[in-house]
C-alpha cells in the first residue's frame, strides 16, 4: 500500500512539473510571436521603416518592366529592372520606396530624401549598362554622321562607352537636378524623365563627338 502511495506521489509530482514546464514554454513562444509581430508591424500591414524584402523587390520588378520608357529595349529594360529590384533591398525602406513611386510628391521632406536615396543608390547605379546600349542605338540611328567614319558599329560603341561613363560620374546629380526642376513630375518617374532630358542627350552627343577622330583614322 505504501509502495502504491509512493508511486502515486511521484506520478503526481512529474505531472505537475510537465504542466508548469509546458506553461512556461507556451508563454515564451507566445512572447516570441508577439515580439515578432511587433517588429514586423500589425498582421496584414507593411512596416514602412523595414527594408524592402524579396516580396517587395518582386513587386517592384513587375511594376518596373511595365513603366519604363518606350525607348528601352527588352534587354535594357530587364537589365535595369533586375539591377534595381536587387538594389532597393539593400538601400531603401518600404516607406521610402512608396514615396518615390508616388505616395508623396516633391516639397515633402520625406519624399525629397527618399528621391535622392533612390536616384543615388538605385537608379543611377543601374543605368550604366542601359545608357551604353541606348546611346549605341541612338548613334546608329543618327542620320547626320560624317561620311568619313570608317566603321559605324565601332564608332557608336565608343560613343556608348563614353555616355555610360558620364552616367556613372554625373548621373546621380543630373537626374536629381532635372527631375526636381521639372514643373510637373506627376506622370513621369526619375528614369523616364532623365531619358527625355537635355542632360541625357548631352551624354550621347558628347560620346559621338569624342569618338569622331578615332572613327576617321583607326576603325576600318
Amino acid at each position: 500500500m505504501k509502495r502504491n502511495n509512493i508511486f502515486l506521489m511521484l506520478f503526481t509530482g512529474l505531472l505537475m512539473s510537465w504542466v508548469v514546464m509546458g506553461s512556461v514554454m507556451h508563454s515564451a513562444q507566445a512572447q516570441g510571436m508577439t515580439n515578432e509581430l511587433n517588429i514586423r508591424g500589425p498582421l496584414g500591414e507593411i512596416d514602412p521603416d523595414a527594408k524592402v524584402d524579396a516580396a517587395g523587390a518582386k513587386k517592384f520588378y513587375q511594376n518596373c518592366v511595365g513603366h519604363l520608357p518606350v525607348g528601352f529595349t527588352p534587354s535594357t529594360r530587364d537589365d535595369f529592372c533586375t539591377c534595381a529590384s536587387v538594389s532597393i533591398t539593400q538601400v531603401m525602406t518600404n516607406g521610402e520606396l512608396d514615396a518615390v513611386l508616388g505616395a508623396k510628391k516633391r516639397g515633402d521632406s520625406y519624399y525629397d530624401v527618399a528621391l535622392i536615396k533612390y536616384v543615388d543608390g538605385v537608379a543611377s547605379q543601374c543605368m550604366e549598362n542601359p545608357v551604353r546600349t541606348l546611346a549605341y542605338i541612338s548613334c546608329l540611328e543618327e542620320r547626320a554622321h560624317d561620311h568619313r567614319i570608317r566603321s559605324f558599329p565601332a564608332y557608336c560603341s565608343c560613343a556608348g562607352d563614353i555616355a555610360s561613363r558620364m552616367m556613372r560620374d554625373r548621373g546621380p546629380r543630373d537626374m536629381v537636378t532635372h527631375y526636381t526642376g521639372m514643373e510637373s513630375n506627376a506622370e513621369l518617374r526619375p528614369v523616364e524623365a532623365f531619358i527625355k532630358s537635355p542632360a541625357y542627350r548631352r551624354y550621347v552627343y558628347t560620346g559621338m563627338q569624342s569618338c569622331i577622330q578615332p572613327a576617321y583614322m583607326e576603325w576600318r
